[in-house]
């Protein structure tokens, strides 16, 4: 009876560390993708973050750019009436591209004209634009002052 005992006891034992080995190997595999899941999750908050960074470059950098055209037309005084015009800038900044267009305000019987910068860029396969608008004085209102 005791040698019975003994040989049940034994394989016992050995479909337990036959069942703790399973067990082991089916706690690292799963260990594996938590921790793989963990890292996917962290690598696509970084692109984002990244992709949100460039966004804001770009934006700021068309901001800056439409600001200098917008400068440049304040600074002038007067626009023509319906002027327009189209390009884009200088290196570094070649990918960026501007539309300056002049409106005349019939409605509102003044010498003032609508004046409209846009700065477009593309960045990756998305296109960007932004617009400023102010009013500048028409040039045949200083002509005729003049």
């Amino acid at each position: 009876m005791n040698l019975e005992r003994n040989l049940h006891k034994e394989k016992q034992n050995k479909k337990n560390i036959f069942h703790n080995r399973g067990s082991f190997l089916l706690e690292a595999i799963l260990s594996v993708v938590i921790l793989a899941t963990c890292i996917t999750i962290v690598i696509q908050s970084l692109v984002s973050s990244l992709r949100a960074i460039v966004y804001g470059r770009d934006y700021t950098r068309a901001i800056l750019l439409a600001e200098g055209k917008m400068l440049e037309l304040i600074q002038q005084g007067f626009i023509d009436d319906n002027f327009k015009e189209e390009g884009e800038f200088l290196e570094p900044q070649s990918r960026y591209g501007y539309i300056v267009e002049a409106q005349t305000q019939d409605g509102l019987k003044t010498n003032l004209n609508k004046v409209n910068v846009g700065v477009h860029w593309k960045s990756g396969s998305r296109k960007s634009q932004i617009n400023l608008e102010t009013f500048l004085l028409s040039s045949s209102a200083v002509e005729d002052d003049g």
